[in-house]
């Protein structure tokens, strides 16, 4: 009968299908939220930035080893 091959490229067909949105629904909003979290860390360092001249560099320098000139 030819339609068992059909019915097995297809059901293979759906496995694939499946299997990449498994990894779509896992990946995706680990993506979304890195780039979420980087754009919000890139406005507040700007804005802050403006407001106050240098906090938006103070808050990852520690004051110490090179960090001591913006503080």
């Amino acid at each position: 009968m030819p339609v068992a091959p059909l019915l097995r490229n297809f059901l293979i067909l759906l496995g694939i299908i499946y299997l990449f949105s498994i990894l779509i629904s896992v990946i995706m909003p680990v993506v979304v939220m890195v780039v979420l979290v980087g754009l919000i860390a890139v406005w507040l360092n700007i804005t802050l930035g403006r407001r106050k001249r240098n906090i938006g560099r103070t808050w990852y320098m520690r004051p110490g080893r090179g960090g001591q000139r913006y503080w």
